[in-house]
């Protein structure tokens, strides 16, 4: 099976938690916010009546909410659904560009080998690592100054 459009193996991922890190930065926002003259009194005048209506409908405070509703359903979509796409889409990625390489390189070696070796443009190097002028040896992609 093609590794480009193979799906990550659980094991294999990267834990991005985008939904946690924008829920905490908004967070910090909020509390910054607080403290900037113009806009306290009405950040605290909002959380006040959001933390009213809480009570009042849920019977829970707003931390107890941030706590226990709101920071692990943000856990639970991260690894359900989050991590594992942006995962995806990361493996599927990097396999594009490790076949792209191949085929850019499949097309530049005779070209390189046929125009800018000859010319004294590239450096031409053979297994031992020594130059040489002759072809069809691994190019040395190093321009000459």
């Amino acid at each position: 099976k093609d590794k480009t459009t193979e799906p990550c193996k659980k094991e294999e991922f990267d834990h991005f938690d985008v939904t946690q890190h924008v829920y905490e930065h908004a967070k910090n926002i909020w509390a910054f916010g607080k403290g900037v003259f113009l806009v306290n009194s009405f950040l605290n005048a909002a959380e006040t009546v959001v933390s009213k209506a809480v009570s009042m409908s849920t019977g829970m405070e707003l931390t107890d909410v941030d706590q226990n509703v709101l920071k692990p359903s943000f856990v639970g979509f991260d690894e359900a659904m989050l991590n594992p796409a942006i995962n995806n889409v990361v493996h599927f990625l990097m396999g594009s560009v490790t076949k792209s390489e191949e085929v850019v390189k499949s097309v530049l070696e005779p070209v390189v080998g046929t125009f800018l070796i000859p010319l004294g443009l590239l450096k031409n190097e053979n297994e031992n690592g020594t130059e040489t002028d002759k072809g069809n040896t691994e190019v040395n992609t190093e321009v000459l100054a």
